[in-house]
């Protein structure tokens, strides 16, 4: 490098800015970081919102599965009392028609 021209001007880097500056700048940065953070909190809470709302929903359908299985359940008590009551009415019929054909 000995054989070159020393013309150019080195400058530094990063540029040297006043302390004022840099902390305008980091303000800058903050303020902006804020922002995001609001954005995300205020899209955060509609999110929540709407999954309260979903969890509300599987709530009462839930509830009113339950409800319907209590239901049934109800009914298939009743049809099993009303199927022995018949069983041992036909078994009756049954034993008395033995009874008779001998």
């Amino acid at each position: 490098m000995s054989g070159m021209p020393s013309s150019a001007q080195i400058l530094p880097f990063p540029a040297e800015r006043r302390a004022e500056d840099r902390l305008q700048a980091a303000l800058r940065s903050l303020e902006n970081a804020l922002d995001e953070q609001r954005d995300a909190m205020t899209e955060f809470r509609a999110h929540l919102g709407a999954l309260g709302g979903a969890v509300a929903e599987l709530e009462d359908s839930l509830h009113r599965y339950r409800g319907r299985l209590a239901a049934t359940h109800a009914d298939v008590l009743a049809t099993r009392q009303q199927a022995l009551r018949l069983e041992a009415i036909a078994e009756g019929w049954l034993s008395r028609t033995r009874v008779g054909a001998r």
